[in-house]
């Protein structure tokens, strides 16, 4: 039985996975909303009434897809995400091939210091989890540099010496709203998944590799 999802924007169907019809802008505005008291996550104030437990975030790229298509454990949770965002151009294309054009791609990387900008006006406070030792907590820095106000409660990195549940509850114990996880696909996802209730979060969202581009220099593809 599949979970009921919150739908956070109407989705476009993207070869069996559920995309989000959103913009940049509607996407920072939405994960960085105050928190509703009680309700156990973020009141984002579209579409269906929030239910139990965070609200789970990741994004669809075409490497994804390629992955999806095989591995049934990844296509289930993007099929169950609250919100699977088009990070990749490919989707946005593959959208209106398919008759349903997605407004356009959502890159973390394009816009993850306004995405700061707006947590920290709201107090929301951020954890990561991922990368080699020390790339999370230099990505942490580069943004608090940019926003100083920024609330980094936990910087921890991704290689676990177990399933990972010790890292996912010294991230409750944080007190982080919001949990980016930054382990690629389809790892990432599935760790995420599991240790979702743990992590204690309001919102859970999957980033891929946006902590090495910050904080270890990891180029990315030309604009």
């Amino acid at each position: 039985m599949m979970r009921q999802r919150s739908r956070l924007w109407p989705d476009a169907d993207v070869l069996g996975v559920p995309v989000c019809r959103v913009t940049v802008s509607e996407f920072i505005e939405g994960l960085s909303q105050p928190q509703a008291r009680g309700a156990g996550r973020l009141d984002i104030g579209h579409g269906q009434a929030a239910g139990e437990g965070p609200l789970f975030v990741t994004y669809l790229n075409a490497a994804c897809s390629n992955i999806a298509a095989d591995d049934h454990d990844y296509r289930q949770i993007l099929r169950e995400a609250d919100c699977v965002y088009a990070d990749g151009q490919a989707i946005v294309w593959a959208s209106g091939w398919l008759g349903d054009r997605l407004p356009e791609r959502v890159n973390a990387g394009d816009f993850i210091v306004e995405f700061c900008r707006q947590a920290a006006r709201r107090g929301l406070r951020l954890a990561l989890v991922g990368g080699r030792p020390g790339v999370a907590e230099r990505a942490a820095s580069r943004w608090k540099q940019e926003v100083p106000d920024l609330q980094v409660v936990a910087t921890l990195d991704g290689f676990f010496a177990d399933d990972g549940a010790a890292a996912a509850e010294s991230v409750a114990s944080s007190g982080a709203d919001i949990v980016l996880v930054g382990m690629g696909v389809p790892l990432q996802e599935k760790w995420a998944w599991a240790q979702r209730e743990r992590l204690g979060a309001r919102v859970i969202w999957c980033v891929g590799a946006l902590f090495e581009y910050y904080g270890e220099g990891r180029p990315r593809a030309p604009v």
